[in-house]
């Protein structure tokens, strides 16, 4: 019984190779995030944002944009993440 138990977990099971494909998405996504962190009007990183998911082509990574919501903490200022800038 526990043989069938493990053949049937396998598929759910993370392998070494599991992560492969994410890890090109996961660098770009590290990437942007740390060159859009804030904001571009007083340099503040605390903000709120909304929550909206936009699309990785990862044929076309320098046309993304996130054009989710921002406001700074700070200053009040309204952008996008898109907007934002590396942290000094």
């Amino acid at each position: 019984m526990f043989k069938q138990i493990k053949n049937v977990w396998k598929y759910y099971m993370r392998t070494p190779n599991h992560e492969q494909p994410f890890s090109a998405y996961n660098n770009f996504m590290e990437k942007y995030e740390n060159d859009h962190k804030c904001c571009p009007k007083c340099g503040s990183m605390d903000h709120r944002t909304t929550c909206v998911g936009y699309i990785v082509h990862m044929d076309k990574l320098d046309e993304y944009k996130d054009l989710n919501r921002c406001t700074c903490h700070s200053c009040g200022d309204i952008h996008t993440t898109h907007d934002r800038i590396p942290a000094k």
